[in-house]
């Protein structure tokens, strides 16, 4: 057909997929003219004979759910660095240990862009980031987060919370660690 395939003086069209909607073998213009769903209904004019269109284009769609999974995948302490397996960090006074865990929606997808994660510990403090926004993420799988959790002079004991808030305000919190300030 004129304008289409490897006939064609203009070789822009040779990797298009040819669709034949009106079965005529022929690569045909457009109409100029609308063809989308409103057609359907009578009081609309000026809408073309075509009742199909051929639209392509490749993109990856991760459909994100609203409820957080949380997985503690990594402690590491100041009293025992060679046990990363346990929901307890032991702290030596004022040094430092860390919790890693994945975060991902109940299909082990990213959380929605704009999803904020905060980690709050109730003992000690945390060292540099403490909250983190989801970003606009397309891959198969989760997120890992970690922080740096500085202790005290006194011996104490709590918890790292780590709450997880949807931009449509679905909010859960974790509570994945102990921490033991020794």
């Amino acid at each position: 057909a004129e304008g289409y395939g490897n006939n064609s003086p203009d070789a822009s069209g040779d990797l298009e997929e040819f669709v034949d909607f009106n079965n005529d073998g022929v690569f045909n213009q457009n109409d100029g003219l609308y063809n989308g769903f409103l057609c359907s209904q009578p009081p609309h004019s000026g809408c073309s004979s075509q009742q199909s269109i051929n639209v392509r284009a490749s993109l990856v769609l991760v459909m994100s759910g609203s409820e957080p999974s949380l997985v503690l995948t990594k402690t590491i302490d100041s009293a025992n660095p060679n046990d990363p397996n346990d929901s307890v960090v032991n702290i030596q006074g004022e040094s430092t240990g860390a919790v890693e865990v994945i975060i991902a929606d109940l299909h082990n997808q990213p959380m929605p862009a704009g999803t904020k994660v905060s980690f709050e510990t109730s003992v000690g403090s945390i060292v540099g980031p403490s909250s983190f926004t989801w970003p606009n993420d397309n891959h198969n799988g989760g997120r890992a987060f970690a922080v740096t959790i500085k202790g005290t002079t006194q011996p104490k004991s709590g918890t790292l919370l780590v709450t997880v808030e949807t931009p449509s305000g679905v909010t859960r919190t974790f509570s994945p660690a102990t921490i033991n300030v020794q």
